[in-house]
C-alpha cells in the first residue's frame, strides 16, 4: 500500500460527499455568471442548455476539489494514527571503547519517539533488558542521544534499542499495517471535507463571489460528511476521540490561499 493507492480512495470518499444539491448548484451557476458574464459565450441564462449549466457548475466544483492536497491529508492522518499505534523500530548499536552515550539511530523522531526497550548483551535467555533507571534519552545541540547511567558497553558489544516512530507513507509504500489503512483513509477524507467546508463557509475566490454557496448548504454538507468520516475512523480507533475536532478558521484554509478559478 502507498500514497499512489490510498490517494484515489480518499478522493472517492470526498467526491461522494458532493451529493446532488440542486439549490446549491443553481446558486453556484448564478455566482459564476455574475462574476463572468461571458462564461456561457454570450448566451442568456434562459438560452443555455441544462448540460451547459451542469458543466459550468461542475467545473467550479472540480476546480475547488482539485486544489485539495490529498497527499498532505493522508500524511497528517498517518501521523495521527501513529500517535496511538506507532511502529516499533529495532536497531543494534555497536559499542565503542569508553563511550557511554550514542546518537539515536535513524528513524528516531525528536518529540515523538519513545524508547520501549534496551537490551545488552543481546540474544540472552531470558533477555537482558536494562532497567528504566539504567539509561535515558538526552537532548542537546547535537541531537538526541541514548545515555547510560552506569553501564559503559565494551568494544564491539551490541546494544539493541527498540523505540517507537511514526509510520511512513510514501508514493511507493507504507509501514502502516493493513488493519489501519481504512482508518487513515477515513481520517484523511474527513479533514479534506472539513477543509472544503471551511472554504465554502468562510472564503471567496479571486473575484468569484460565492455568497449563496458560502452561506448555503454546500459548506454545511461538507462539514457533516467530514464529521461522519471522522466518527467512522474513531469507531475503528477509539483513542482518536481524545483529539479535539474543530472546523479550520478562514485564514487556515490552504484552499483559499490561491484560488483564482473561473476568473479571466
Amino acid at each position: 500500500m502507498s500514497l499512489v493507492v490510498l490517494r484515489p480512495r480518499v478522493e472517492q470518499l470526498v467526491s461522494s460527499a458532493r451529493v446532488s444539491m440542486p439549490l446549491t448548484r443553481v446558486r453556484l451557476i448564478e455566482a459564476v455568471l455574475a462574476a463572468r458574464p461571458g462564461a456561457l459565450g454570450g448566451m442568456a441564462l434562459s438560452e443555455a442548455s441544462l448540460a451547459d449549466l451542469e458543466a459550468l457548475a461542475t467545473a467550479a466544483e472540480l476546480e475547488v476539489a482539485r486544489r485539495l492536497d490529498v497527499g498532505a491529508h493522508l500524511r497528517v492522518a498517518a501521523l495521527k494514527y501513529s500517535r496511538h499505534k506507532p511502529r516499533e523500530v529495532v536497531v543494534d548499536i555497536l559499542a565503542s571503547s569508553g563511550v557511554w552515550r550514542y546518537p539515536m539511530p535513524a528513524g528516531w523522531v525528536h518529540g515523538f519517539s519513545v524508547v520501549r526497550r534496551v537490551e545488552s548483551p543481546v540474544d540472552q535467555r531470558p533477555p537482558a533488558f536494562l532497567g528504566a533507571r539504567e539509561y535515558r534519552v538526552m537532548s542537546g545541540p547535537d541531537g538526541d542521544h541514548l545515555a547510560f547511567a552506569h553501564l559503559t558497553p565494551g568494544v564491539g558489544q551490541v546494544v539493541r534499542v527498540t523505540f517507537t516512530a511514526p509510520h511512513e507513507l510514501a508514493e511507493t509504500g507504507t509501514t502502516l499495517p493493513e488493519t489501519g489503512w481504512d482508518t487513515v483513509v477515513k481520517l484523511a477524507a474527513g479533514t479534506a471535507c472539513l477543509e472544503l467546508a471551511a472554504f465554502y463557509s468562510h472564503e471567496q475566490d479571486g473575484g468569484l463571489q460565492l455568497e449563496g454557496v458560502r452561506h448555503g448548504s454546500k459548506g454545511g454538507e461538507f462539514q457533516k460528511r467530514g464529521e461522519a468520516f471522522r466518527k467512522e475512523a474513531e469507531a475503528e480507533l477509539p483513542e482518536l476521540r481524545a483529539e479535539a475536532v474543530r472546523m479550520p478558521a478562514a485564514g487556515e484554509v490552504s484552499l483559499a490561499a490561491d484560488t483564482p478559478f473561473l476568473t479571466h
